[in-house]
């Protein structure tokens, strides 16, 4: 069998693959971001307050797979900065808490999305975004001496239970910048949907904390 045949066969034999990845490709997306985000901590105890937020940027993978036109399944990989400020008193004064919190959440979803018009698609999301808890630390700032002295970066992660879980719903727009390659900009609300925090083991105080956030998520689609 002489090139010209071999060549030929090859073609013919690959043009189903081609085929499919052609149709693989515009049904699944792939994409990187990185997400600004303010979040605080849903305090219920007794004697503690809500006393601030935490700006963080969370960043990560994305993925889409197309069911229609329209529709989408989400999801991705991700390191999200959470946490927020608390206070508490004493009779000497005010003490002030910042828990930092690091997960690694896998965010999973339905978008919707309307036709492109013009080079812009808006989309709709609504979804859930579980975590694992990698890392907690805090600072703690006494407003009195005479109840003892600030410290920073100091290592709780015993305090925390190991999974979260948030609702994770937002709107935003893609604009297309050439073939499947489109940018995207959404604002989401993620609703802490359990209680993070288990305290040390000889501690009576019953305290529930839930993490929240406003995000800001930038990215692009290849």
């Amino acid at each position: 069998m002489n090139k010209r045949k071999i060549l030929s066969l090859v073609v013919i034999l690959s043009m189903p693959l081609f085929m499919v990845a052609q149709e693989s490709q515009s049904k699944f997306h792939f994409g990187l971001k990185a997400s600004p985000a303010f979040s605080w901590l849903r305090v219920d105890a007794e004697g503690l307050e809500k006393d601030g937020g935490r700006l963080g940027l969370s960043y990560g993978l994305m993925t889409e797979f197309a069911i229609s036109k329209n529709y989408s399944f989400s999801t991705g990989l991700e390191i999200a900065y959470r946490g927020g400020k608390y206070s508490t008193s004493d009779m000497n004064g005010k003490i002030a808490v910042l828990q930092k919190l690091q997960y690694v959440e896998i965010p999973i979803g339905l978008k919707l999305k309307t036709n492109e018009i013009g080079y812009i698609t808006y989309f709709g999301h609504f979804g859930a975004l579980p975590g694992v808890l990698v890392r907690a630390r805090y600072d703690v700032d006494y407003e009195s001496e005479l109840s003892g002295s600030d410290a920073n970066d100091i290592g709780n992660q015993s305090y925390f239970y190991a999974i979260n879980a948030h609702l994770n719903v937002g709107a935003g727009i893609e604009y297309n910048i050439g073939g499947s390659t489109s940018l995207t900009a959404g604002i989401y609300y993620n609703n802490g949907l359990m209680d993070v925090y288990k305290g040390p083991k000889d501690s009576d105080i019953s305290a529930q904390l839930r993490t929240d956030a406003i995000v800001l998520n930038l990215g692009i689609f290849f």
